[in-house]
């Protein structure tokens, strides 16, 4: 039988109980066609309209238990007494979390993932491992990138339809379900070890920061303006 984990326990539990929250997301693109991922998700304020709830105290104290430090999804696992599958070892490896803290109250929750191959992302939605499959809608994010170039996917980032191919994936699923239950800003940092040489397509959610770094910032649920012509791919080019 599968474990699942603290992490799918903290994903389901935190996003199905929220109103709003922001996440902010940084994803680095390594010139070996690895990425590295940044996950934070920040819901001071609705986690503040819980602990007024009668019940808060309970849904709080399941959320505490999160250290202030990373801790990989391996690491957590041992100390838990909880082994993973032996085809998830590697990937529990690469993926760390933490709590955040605003003093000593937790205010949400941070993800990272280092260096993961083209071939881990691309088998996140088909992982043996169940907290790749719950981060999937996260982590694949519309992005196709091979050293050099980076594609975005606009239209997948900002659809609210079901990913074909995830009809079957229960945990993706119950994931999509949540994202469409709360409002969620998503705020999408690229970064690249290279310097950027060109960006082909435009749109009113994506901008340039420098030349290391775009950016993508939009609300999941949001009706884009049909008026403004939107390109539904966006490529970067770097040197």
């Amino acid at each position: 039988m599968k474990h699942k984990i603290k992490i799918i326990t903290l994903l389901g539990l935190f996003i199905g109980l929220l109103q709003s929250c922001t996440v902010n997301m940084e994803m680095t693109f390594h010139k070996d066609d690895a990425t590295s991922i940044l996950m934070e998700f920040d819901a001071k304020e609705a986690m503040e309209m819980m602990q007024s709830a009668s019940d808060s105290t309970s849904k709080k104290s399941s959320l505490n238990k999160l250290s202030k430090e990373w801790k990989s999804i391996y690491q957590l696992s041992e100390e838990e007494g909880k082994p993973i599958d032996k085809d998830s070892v590697e990937i529990a490896k690469k993926i760390f979390l933490k709590g955040i803290f605003d003093k000593e109250q937790e205010t949400g929750f941070a993800i990272k993932m280092e260096r993961l191959t083209k071939k881990e992302l691309e088998g996140f939605s088909d992982s043996k491992n169940e907290e790749a499959k719950m981060l999937s809608p996260f982590v694949k994010s519309g992005t196709d990138w091979d050293g050099k170039r980076l594609v975005i996917d606009m239209k997948d980032l900002t659809s609210k339809e079901e990913k074909e191919g995830q009809e079957d994936n229960e945990l993706s699923d119950k994931m999509q379900n949540f994202m469409k239950m709360i409002d969620i800003q998503f705020n999408v940092t690229f970064k690249f070890d290279n310097r950027i040489e060109s960006i082909k397509g435009k749109h009113s959610k994506f901008k340039k920061i420098d030349d290391h770094t775009v950016q993508v910032s939009l609300k999941l649920n949001e009706e884009l303006d049909k008026n403004e012509k939107n390109d539904d791919k966006i490529i970067v080019v770097t040197e």
